[in-house]
Formats: structure tokens, sequence, C-alpha cells
């Protein structure tokens, strides 16, 4: 990490790994919410290392396979067959993949524990959609860990200021999450509040709001907005009360404001509080999602990664490869100069989005079969509106972001808790 030294990396972790044994403190009388707790600290147990880190990801798919033994709910259910069917669909291509590109075992398995532990625990809740106690349970867990993030940012920004990789406890090695935290940090916190926000809960939106800031992230200050505006007055379909929309009208163009001048490269002078200059942060969020013009590569940034992808699917170019991909081990087993040599077209790893993650790994039907088994989930959101707002915005992260959603623990989590806690939300639009 550029500028920050290894100390200051250290004295971080000592503070993630002290909220870490107050949240063992806190909920050591309900297993389940300490299991909810684990899947929030990959961060911690990955900056331990890697070997402890595959302990770590064993020991969440135990967990996973008694907490599906304790629920019966090991065997698939008619009105969960879609969502069974993708996931097996989904799990054959995956393995059929592995086998023909000969990942190793400790890759698949990391990977693949992923997507397990997201869809038996979607398979869980679904059986358990109707239980009041159970949704408030995780409701409050997972209010206190979003604050404990929030806590952990402020704490980086005095050890060691703004640098982008280490997000919270949930990332010590990629920043991208600090975009998609706190967007769904703001989702769960609206379906909890049923949209009706007290001054606390603003402050906790500025909250997640600094997650991204700290971090470095823009591509936060651009979605936000949009974000909020559709989860405040389309989805609620209703009268807005005039306190909300005068607090939303001041509270959206402030967040595009500060966003602008406060993250050092979407102003001109590359500096915290710069000026403040739409023109100069839309060239450079659209040179950071295409590309240079000069540059040599066919996929520059990543709206050109994916573009490149539907360009080779229209040639006449494709082999087995395309078809199946490359392997696990090409896209996370390598760094930045490994993946660079092996020449995918795009301008750099970083720019891989969900979809180009996928496309190397499980070639085009990995890409089809995460795809659908995403959507398998997505459509079981009651409220249509809501249901159109989250697949939109899952798309984006996929097609253009990073797919870090499907893969984190914790947005995982965060995506189920909306996807299934929707009741309530739908009968307050009807009576609207």
């Amino acid at each position: 990490m550029g500028g920050v030294s290894l100390y200051q990396i250290k004295l971080y972790y000592v503070f993630v790994f002290l909220s870490f044994i107050y949240l063992l403190f806190k909920f050591k009388n309900n297993k389940f919410s300490l299991f909810i707790v684990l899947l929030f600290y990959n961060g911690f147990f990955s900056f331990i290392g890697k070997d402890v880190q595959n302990i770590y990801r064993i020991v969440l798919t135990i967990i996973t396979l008694y907490y599906l033994d304790q629920t019966k709910s090991l065997y698939p259910k008619k009105n969960n067959l879609f969502s069974t069917l993708g996931f097996v669909f989904f799990s054959v291509l995956f393995f059929y993949s592995s086998y023909l590109n000969n990942d190793y075992f400790f890759i698949v398995f990391s990977q693949y524990s992923r997507y397990f532990v997201l869809f038996s625990l979607f398979i869980i809740f679904y059986k358990y959609r109707y239980n009041i106690k159970l949704k408030q349970k995780i409701e409050y867990v997972v209010y206190v860990l979003l604050l404990v993030q929030i806590a952990l940012s402020v704490i980086k920004y005095f050890v060691m200021g703004v640098s982008e990789s280490i997000v919270g406890s949930i990332s010590s090695q990629g920043g991208a999450i600090a975009t998609s935290l706190p967007i769904m940090g703001f989702m769960f916190l609206w379906m909890r509040r049923d949209g009706k926000f007290s001054s606390k809960d603003w402050l906790t939106i500025l909250g997640f709001m600094f997650i991204g800031f700290v971090s470095e992230k823009r591509a936060i200050w651009f979605i936000m907005p949009i974000i909020f505006v559709l989860f405040m007055f389309y989805i609620p379909k209703k009268r807005i009360p005039r306190k909300i929309l005068i607090y939303s009208l001041f509270a959206v163009p402030l967040i595009f404001y500060f966003g602008l001048r406060f993250n050092p490269t979407l102003n001109p002078e590359h500096a915290i509080g710069g000026s403040f200059d739409p023109n100069f942060a839309i060239d450079y969020a659209q040179t950071y999602m295409f590309g240079a013009k000069e540059s040599e590569k066919s996929g520059n940034g990543r709206g050109g990664a994916t573009l490149l992808l539907l360009d080779k699917y229209e040639s006449d170019g494709i082999n087995q490869k395309d078809w199946f991909g490359y392997g696990l081990r090409f896209m996370y087993a390598t760094n930045y100069d490994e993946f660079q040599n092996l020449d995918f077209g795009i301008s750099t790893k970083g720019a891989a989005t969900g979809v180009f993650q996928s496309y190397v790994t499980g070639g085009y039907l990995g890409i089809f079969a995460t795809f659908l088994f995403a959507l398998s989930m997505l459509v079981k959101i009651k409220n249509k509106r809501l249901r159109y707002v989250i697949i939109a915005f899952f798309c984006w992260e996929y097609f253009f972001y990073t797919g870090s959603i499907l893969r984190e623990y914790s947005l995982a989590f965060l995506l189920l808790y909306l996807i299934i806690f929707t009741d309530s939300v739908a009968d307050s639009t009807k009576r609207g």
C-alpha cells in the first residue's frame, strides 16, 4: 500500500482485533449471531495469513452445513425450485470448468465456498422468512456490524489517512468493497426504518459515505445519489413528507458536491478540498470506465472490459477456452504483473469487472450460469419496484464494477437480507 507503513497497518489491525473480541463478547449468548460476525471479518483473517484465511473459510463452510442440518433445509422445496436448479447448474459448470483447467483443490474450495455459503443461507432464510424474531435478531447484529465498519473507517483515517485497499474488517487487499458496502448499508437501513430516517440515521448514512471517502472510492459519488433518489421517491410510490423532500433536495446535490471536492482524483487539483468541477469529474469517470483513447488495449477500463467480451462473442473466433474459461488460478492466484503477462486483452487486472472475472474463470457459460444463479434469488424480492432497483444495482456492479456482491461473505449476507425480508416494505407500498 503506497504511503502506508507496515507499522500503521499492524496498528490498525490491533483495533480490528479489539472490535472482533468486543463483538464476540457482545453476542456470546447466540451462536447464529456469532456466525454473522464471522462473515464480516474476512479481511481480518486475510491479514493474518493465507493459511489462516483458508481455515476461516473451512470453518464457515462447516458452520453453514451445521445450520443446513439443524434447520432441515438440505432438501429443495417447490417454492425454491428455480433457485435450486440455478445453483445446481452453476455448481456443475463451476466444477467442470475447474476440472478442465486443472485448478488445484484449495482454490476450488476457497472460491466455491463463497457461493455455497450464500445459497445455503438463502434457502435457510427463505424457509424462515416470516419469522419476525429471526428478522429482528439479524437486523440488530447487522446494524451493529455496520456501525463497527464506520468506526473502523474513522480509526483508519487517523492511523493511515486516506488509502484504498483496507475496508473495515471486511477487506485487507481490495478497496472496491468500499463502494458497494456503503450503498448496501444504506439499502439495509432504509428497509430497517421503512424509509423513515431519524437524525441519528442521517449521521449513519454520512458514516457509510465516509467509508467510501477514506478508501478513495470514486464510483460511490456517482451511484449513491441515484440510489438515494430511487429509494426515497421511486420505490415508496407514495406522497413524500415535505420534511423528507426538503432533506432529499439538499442531500443529493451535497453528496455529489462534496464527493467531487474531497476525492483527490475527481478535482483538477488532485487534493482533498479541491475545486468543484463536474466536467473534470465526468471526463475522469469516462476515461476510468473506458480507458484513454491512445491505449493499445482493446478492453480499456472496466466498461471496455465488458464491451470486449461482447465484441469477442460476436466474432468467429470462439474456442473451448472462451466457453469454459481458463481456470480460477489465472484470476485469483495472480498478481497484477502476472495477470498482465497473460494478455486477456484488458488494460489492467483492476479493470476486470465481475463479468470479466466470470469469463476468465468459467467462460461464457460461466457468465450465464453466474447471472442465472443470481437472478434466481433476486426475483424472490416481493416488492416489484424494490426488485427492479436491486436487480439494476446488481447488474451495474457485476457488469461494470468488480462483481464482489456474490463473492464477499458480508455483501452477500446483506444481499440476502434485501431479498428475503421485504414483506414489510411490500405491505407499506400497497398501503401507500
